[in-house]
């Protein structure tokens, strides 16, 4: 019971000494020397077929060290979603054919400087042919609806369901033994956190071929995450 003993007590936040003297080293506080900054091109459409990304201008920029496409990504998938049982991929790192909504990262443009990765975002050039968007989770269901996902409809899988099922004991059982059942169509509001910090990563090489990252994430200590191999960029430097 000894791990209970704080239960009812007010308990010292282990990091806010840190906070409140300034001596806590936030993401910002990391440098690294030759450190690039990175900038996202992303979609001004809710939903389109990417026609062309013409990124010649920017590569020309005199401080741009690199643009990265899809072309320069192996595994282009969003992985969290593949780990948790959701299927098909369905999120790319960066949009390639398509986008599926405005804000997609379609390009990264890798400069010297904060100022010189904006200008050069803002010089990559998009075709996109706008395509119906699906906004809303009844209009998805809909029968009529444009079908957005490349396998047919407009739902993930989940365990070769459209939709996640939850169960807990019988429910014919409970249905027979219920006094009174209500049937309705109950809708659940998106629940997500409401983090203040911005976010933002810095991302160090190593000698052995893989990477530092140095982010805001919710690992506990000691799983910050080491990601390999390191895959450098066509035109990137060193």
């Amino acid at each position: 019971m000894k791990q209970l003993g704080i239960v009812g007590q007010s308990v010292k936040r282990r990091d806010g000494i840190g906070h409140v003297t300034g001596q806590t080293q936030y993401v910002d506080d990391v440098s690294y020397p030759n450190m690039l900054w990175l900038k996202m091109v992303r979609s001004p459409v809710s939903r389109g077929r990417i026609i062309s990304v013409d990124t010649s201008r920017a590569e020309r920029l005199p401080g741009v060290a690199a643009v990265v496409t899809a072309r320069d990504v192996p595994n282009n998938w969003y992985t969290i979603l593949c780990l948790i049982g959701v299927g098909p991929n369905d999120e790319p790192v960066l949009a390639d054919t398509e986008v599926m909504w405005k804000g997609e990262p379609i390009c990264a443009v890798l400069a010297e400087d904060e100022e010189t990765a904006l200008e050069g975002a803002a010089l990559v050039r998009l075709e996109i042919e706008e395509l119906p968007p699906v906004l809303d989770v009844l209009q998805a269901l809909d029968p009529a609806a444009p079908i957005i996902k490349k396998w047919g409809s407009n739902t993930f899988t989940y365990e070769g369901m459209p939709m996640r099922r939850v169960r807990f004991g019988d429910i014919e059982a409970g249905f027979a033994q219920a006094d009174e059942v209500v049937e309705h169509t109950y809708l659940t509001t998106p629940v997500e956190h409401a983090p203040i910090e911005t976010h933002v990563c810095v991302v160090k090489p190593e000698p052995d071929g893989r990477l530092t990252v140095h982010t805001n994430t919710q690992m506990f200590p000691g799983q910050s995450p080491i990601i390999s191999p390191a895959v450098r960029p066509r035109g990137a430097r060193p």
